[in-house]
């Protein structure tokens, strides 16, 4: 079986990942939630949600398959603070790794404190990573270059941040995460199919 991911992102911090017909989403938001976006209807075989604030956890917006697949991935979850207070301002996200034989990727959820060694040995060196990238909720630009240079992944998709069209106020724009970045490479679609061939890169996936 080949080992290589299709990507779709659908705005926000809400993607698909499909591996060998199975398919999955992460995060979902809520209707009129994120400024911009217009309302999900997704369908899947599982939903992940890595915390449960209502721009992440709205899984009333996909619909599960009638099928019997069940996921290829083993899924780890590590806990991590929502802030840099410990989890006092906003509390605990998730950051959702999913492994199998010669393929891992990661989705970082609202991470917002810098991780400890032990939990950065986990996550390096990973075939795709899904990162909040926006500051004021989650780690900033500067704060998630950091992380990136930690663990080096093959594949970097920004998420949670803000552009003309879309997102929080309150958020970085996504060309300050980018100004640091030398590897940038934009796509014209909302989806990246990942292969063992596919270079390393930052790739910014257009929301349609």
């Amino acid at each position: 079986m080949d080992n290589h991911l299709i990507i779709t992102w659908h705005g926000h911090a809400c993607f698909s990942v499909t591996y060998d017909q199975f398919t999955m989403i992460i995060d979902p938001y809520k209707d009129n939630t994120v400024p911009g976006l217009t309302p999900l209807s997704l369908f899947a075989d599982e939903v992940y949600t890595t915390h449960d604030h209502g721009d992440h956890n709205y899984v009333e917006a996909v619909t599960i398959r009638d099928n019997d697949r069940t996921t290829p991935f083993r899924l780890t979850r590590i806990p991590c603070a929502h802030d840099t207070s410990q989890g006092r301002r906003r509390g605990l996200s998730d950051i959702l790794l999913f492994e199998r034989e010669g393929l891992r990727f990661a989705h970082f959820g609202d991470v917002g404190e810098e991780l400890g060694e032990d939990k950065i040995e986990n996550l390096k060196n990973l075939d795709a990573v899904m990162i909040p990238v926006g500051g004021c909720y989650t780690i900033g630009p500067e704060e998630a270059k950091k992380l990136i240079d930690r663990i080096t992944p093959r594949v970097v998709i920004p998420m949670h941040y803000r552009t003309e069209r879309y997102g929080f106020d309150e958020l970085q724009h996504l060309d300050e995460f980018l100004a640091l970045c030398d590897d940038v490479k934009r796509y014209e679609e909302s989806s990246i199919e990942i292969t063992p061939e596919t270079p390393a890169q930052t790739a910014v996936l257009t929301y349609e």
